[in-house]
């Protein structure tokens, strides 16, 4: 019997926070069908993880800028729901990219949880950060007006 071509199928569940689908192991099937007929089911097992659980547990830490849109200066404030996620001594970094992903700013060893940044001669648009915050790594975005 020979094999015709693999293919990759890749499945996303997308469902809201209230969905009646439990974490645990569950058997999908699938099948082919076309002009010469139906084939046969073939299964396999797989693992549903509740990923909204996860990221309220995962990212405590995430970013406001203010004001954005901005013209001139942008302040990146670190935040957290926790009192106790970030004291002092702690520190993180952060890099702004432009919509080209070139790093437009980096800065490491930040201590306090706002920092200023000068966007003045940077283009209109929107650039991306990328934080990392002990061993979070958080994002978010702004934009620049003139």
């Amino acid at each position: 019997m020979s094999m015709g071509p693999k293919y990759l199928i890749s499945l996303k569940l997308i469902q809201p926070k209230e969905a009646w689908i439990s974490p645990g192991y569950y058997l999908v099937q699938v099948r082919g069908i076309n002009d010469c007929g139906t084939g046969q089911w073939n299964g396999s097992e797989v693992e549903y993880v509740d990923c909204w659980e996860m990221e309220e547990e995962e990212n405590m830490y995430y970013l406001e800028f203010e004001p954005n849109p901005a013209t001139d200066e942008i302040t990146l404030k670190l935040k957290t729901d926790y009192i106790d996620a970030f004291t002092e001594g702690d520190t993180w970094e952060a890099e702004i990219f432009n919509q080209q992903m070139l790093l437009m700013h980096k800065s490491t060893t930040l201590k306090d949880k706002t920092y200023m940044i000068n966007v003045s001669g940077w283009q209109e648009g929107i650039y991306f950060v990328r934080a990392k915050v002990k061993d979070n790594l958080i994002s978010g975005k702004f934009m620049v007006t003139r």
